[in-house]
């Protein structure tokens, strides 16, 4: 007969597994900070990559708004010249 107070091997098995099953729960807990660590550096690189394109967006709209002023600009001055050739012709 044991006296020790002892585990029996099925206490054992059963304690085994538990400790099994919280190191598996901290490596996944683990895992997921670094995918979630990751995820954010990846966000954070989208998100630069997305600020220079919108930059870059800002810039071309500019020029094109400086393109229409200088067309309506160009589109005035030939309808005074029209309007000037229009009261040359009527004169005549």
């Amino acid at each position: 007969m044991w006296w020790g107070g002892g585990t029996t091997s099925e206490e054992e098995e059963k304690s085994t597994t538990s400790t099994d099953q919280e190191v598996m729960e901290i490596l996944s807990e683990e895992d997921a900070k670094d995918d979630l660590q990751r995820s954010s550096e990846d966000d954070d690189e989208e998100f630069k990559r997305l600020r220079q394109q919108f930059r870059e967006q800002e810039t071309l709209l500019g020029e094109l708004k400086g393109v229409l002023r200088s067309n309506t600009q160009k589109l005035a001055n030939k309808e005074k010249e029209v309007q000037v050739c229009a009261r040359i012709v009527g004169h005549s």
